[in-house]
């Protein structure tokens, strides 16, 4: 065991040598120095069969001084890491493949360029997402779907006709809403005309599809877009005063990639808010919702259906998926 730590700090030092790192030489110089030492005093010094061997001090990591390096920014280019690191383009390529490999580390192609990013920061620059986001709490967990989906299963007629149907499985995905917080100018009633100013000015939040830009609204029934489910912005009943939210990492999100790389643009869902309700947009985010995907099947597999239902109250969903 002792030749084998010997021999990965030796490694890790090499590495660091290479990466001209001298924290990570010094750090590994000292794990093989003290090894030596200790190995001759134990060689000079009389066998005890009660003395506990010395534990190995642990290798440094030959990666980890480089994987701090890429988490300084979103992500790099060969060449930006190749100067961060202080040697050439080529060995940086080499030094993120093996990051990639290990785990450490994830690539995209940006135009014509590869990029490269720290998957301990969290983020999800391949697809342009900052670490932290927001989301919709669930309210219905892994047991609590499953529940659900015995509901909906179908069993034969009467026992004679058509399939029983069992549960396959339960994948939760969350799905983006943009949510816009606006500002409106509301005529009041007569009554109140009468005894002071005429219009009010409101205040919310609406809930847009990111592909139809459709507005969800939201009751115990469960969720329902509708171009125009009111007349007026803020009659609209949607997550607010029911939904609690929550942010999370976005790399540890099951996200649908095909469904966020869809969206409409920040500028068209401005417009429709303005178009639509009369309603000013004062700001444009990134809600993420819950849902369950429940898996039924039937004869063993030789058929599948596909029931979405919402994690809050747990009503079965009709989500628009990408034209």
């Amino acid at each position: 065991q002792t030749d084998a730590a010997r021999e990965a700090a030796e490694t890790a030092r090499s590495i660091g040598e290479e990466l001209g790192d001298e924290e990570l030489v010094a750090s590994a110089g000292a794990a093989v120095v003290g090894r030596t030492v200790r190995r001759s005093r134990t060689a000079a010094a009389p066998a005890s069969a009660s003395a506990a061997a010395p534990a190995p001090a642990a290798a440094p990591d030959p990666h980890e001084q480089a994987v701090r390096r890429l988490a300084k920014k979103k992500s790099m280019t060969a060449k930006e890491f190749a100067t961060a690191s202080g040697f050439g383009e080529k060995k940086a390529r080499a030094v993120l493949k093996e990051l990639v490999a290990a785990g450490h580390a994830g690539q995209f192609k940006e135009g014509r360029v590869q990029r490269f990013w720290a998957l301990s920061s969290g983020a999800r620059p391949d697809i342009g997402l900052p670490a932290q986001v927001m989301t919709v709490a669930a309210r219905i967990d892994a047991n609590g779907a499953a529940a659900i989906a015995r509901d909906h299963a179908r069993s034969k007629l009467l026992g004679l006709i058509g399939n029983d149907e069992q549960l396959a499985r339960v994948v939760l995905s969350y799905r983006l809403l943009y949510k816009v917080d606006f500002r409106e100018t509301v005529e009041r009633s007569l009554l109140h005309r009468v005894v002071g100013a005429g219009t009010e000015e409101r205040l919310g939040s609406l809930y847009f599809h990111p592909h139809t830009l459709d507005v969800l609204t939201f009751s115990r029934e469960g969720v329902v877009f509708a171009p125009r489910p009111a007349e007026r912005a803020s009659e609209v009943v949607d997550l607010d005063g029911f939904a609690a939210f929550a942010e999370a990492t976005a790399a540890e999100l099951p996200i649908s990639e095909t469904d966020y790389r869809a969206r409409r643009s920040e500028k068209d869902v401005a417009r429709e808010t303005k178009t639509r309700f009369g309603a000013a947009p004062v700001r444009v985010t990134d809600v993420f919702f819950p849902l369950w995907e429940i898996t039924l099947q039937r004869d063993g597999g030789a058929g599948y259906r596909v029931v979405t239902i919402d994690a809050l109250v747990g009503r079965p969903v009709s989500w628009p998926a990408p034209a």
